[in-house]
């Protein structure tokens, strides 16, 4: 009886020994390098070369060319589902503003609608695709 509880005991170690070897190397590394890529994911857009203006006021002083008109949305189809994400409108501003060959994107209205046909909530923003002259 006592070299089957040994028996037991000795493989229930050898099975913690194994996963924290795993976790000794994940604890190795310092929390800020875990946390630092959350936080580079959370505030880099997803075209770092498209710049965001939130008003004309920003471009004073700058020359640019308006290159088209661009727009984004984000639907949130049932009431139990993800709510309509900003930061998702933006980005496919951003890669329309790309696809027109401009560098920056000028904002001009957002709004969360409510009750529209086929979206329990939606996200809908405005914009303009420029070309700021570096």
């Amino acid at each position: 009886m006592r070299l089957i509880t040994f028996c037991l005991l000795a493989m229930a170690l050898a099975g913690c020994t194994s996963q924290s070897h795993k976790t000794r190397s994940a604890q190795s590394a310092s929390p800020s390098q875990h946390a630092a890529p959350a936080k580079k994911m959370l505030t880099t857009p997803s075209r770092p070369g498209i710049a965001i203006y939130n008003s004309v006021e920003a471009l004073n002083g700058k020359a640019f060319l308006a290159l088209g008109g661009v727009s984004g949305n984000d639907c949130q189809v049932a009431a139990n589902d993800f709510p309509p994400n900003l930061v998702n409108v933006r980005q496919q501003m951003q890669k329309r503003t790309a696809a027109l060959s401009g560098n920056a994107l000028l904002m001009q209205s957002c709004e969360v609608l409510s009750g529209l046909p086929g979206c329990y909530r939606e996200a809908t923003c405005q914009g303009s695709a420029i070309r700021v002259a570096e």
